[in-house]
Formats: structure tokens, sequence, C-alpha cells
């Protein structure tokens, strides 16, 4: 597993990460987890077929927070 990311929007590719760290309530990581399960799922259904999902989060005002991609390595 690698993990990707941008500081910021102006950045033009993202940069290999080393850490991250999620600051969210309970409901919020049971909501990630059910879209990183779905992921999981549809890339054994699909197969390098499936590229990437993004998370869309079912909270209107956080629709300006950062961008959450699942990107499948078969893909490449």
């Amino acid at each position: 597993m690698k993990i990707y990311g941008k500081i910021n929007q102006e950045s033009e590719r993202p940069a290999e990460l080393v850490e991250v760290t999620l600051i969210a309530d309970p409901s919020k990581l049971r909501e990630i987890a059910g879209f990183l399960n779905s992921c999981a799922q549809e890339m054994e259904d699909k197969g390098d077929s499936w590229e990437h999902e993004h998370f869309q989060s079912k909270n209107e005002n956080e629709s300006s927070g950062p961008e959450f991609i699942v990107f499948n390595p078969e893909a490449l």
C-alpha cells in the first residue's frame, strides 16, 4: 500500500505521504469504512477495469473538504 496526497490545490502532482491522520467522529469513520468496503468489493468484482472512486460525504457541509480517492493498483 502506498498513500499519495497533495498539500494544496496548486500542487500539480501528488506526493507519496509517510503518515496520514484522520480527524473524524465515529459516524464519519463508519461512513469511510463503508466506502472502503464498497471499493474493495468493486475491485474484486471488476478487476483491473475498476480504476478509482471518489469518496462523497453524505454531509453537504463537507463538500469543500479534502478529496479522498481510492485507486486500484491493478489498473495501472
